[in-house]
């Protein structure tokens, strides 16, 4: 663990992911997070402050980001990583797709 940062009991760790990472030298890093912070602010402070990359998950509860993802060409990406799992009553598929290269 590199930072931790105590979150209030009136708020979530959202509001201070910035606060929490600011200053640390995390550029050229890729910093992976789940579906809570997967909000424009996040990527714009990730690559444009913190000259860092990001994976971000994308569910479907994020309507206008998952229908934008979900009409792209993803049969000529190649899969990089895939797996099934069932718990919970249900069955998920995380796959990792991408070319390795920036944009």
């Amino acid at each position: 663990m590199i930072a931790e940062r105590l979150i209030g009991a009136k708020t979530n760790e959202v509001p201070e992911f910035e606060a929490l990472l600011r200053g640390l030298p995390l550029g050229g890093w890729v910093l992976t997070m789940d579906a809570a912070h997967t909000v424009r602010a996040h990527a714009r402070f990730i690559a444009e402050q913190l000259l860092a990359h990001y994976v971000m998950i994308v569910k479907e509860n994020t309507k206008g980001l998952y229908d934008r993802l979900n009409t792209l060409d993803w049969a000529s990406v190649p899969v990089a990583h895939r797996s099934v799992d069932t718990g919970h009553g249900r069955r998920e598929v995380r796959t990792i797709q991408g070319h390795g290269r920036s944009r």
